[in-house]
């Protein structure tokens, strides 16, 4: 969470002392500025996103393991495709994040470019 533990408000009660919370405060704020930067160079927002994807289809297919059959089903039905694998739609669900600087080889690992 940005701006979390970055005021004396939030801090002055678990640490009373004045000189300590002004160290904490000012690193808390160092690490907002940090991860404000990689959320805008790494696009965050959408790799969460997509890993919350790939996260809610594990969960239903351990649930219910014909969920990936009725995923493909679905998929298929609307693109007139009944052959492809419900692998491939799964990837292609989770797959809505195009990241300028990755690429992903064909062993499917990812490798990243510095931009």
């Amino acid at each position: 969470m940005i701006g979390a533990g970055a005021t004396h408000g939030e801090l002055c009660i678990r640490f009373a002392p004045e000189d300590i919370r002004n160290p904490i405060i000012a690193d808390n704020l160092a690490d907002d500025t940090i991860l404000k930067t990689n959320m805008e160079k790494y696009r965050l927002e959408g790799w969460f996103q997509a890993a919350c994807k790939a996260g809610k289809i594990a969960y239903e297919q351990e649930k219910n393991p014909d969920y990936v059959q009725a995923l493909a089903t679905d998929n298929n039905s609307a693109s007139g495709d009944a052959s492809e694998p419900a692998s491939a739609v799964i990837n292609a669900t989770v797959q809505g994040v195009e990241e300028p600087g990755v690429t992903v080889n064909q062993k499917g690992d990812v490798e990243m470019q510095d931009q």
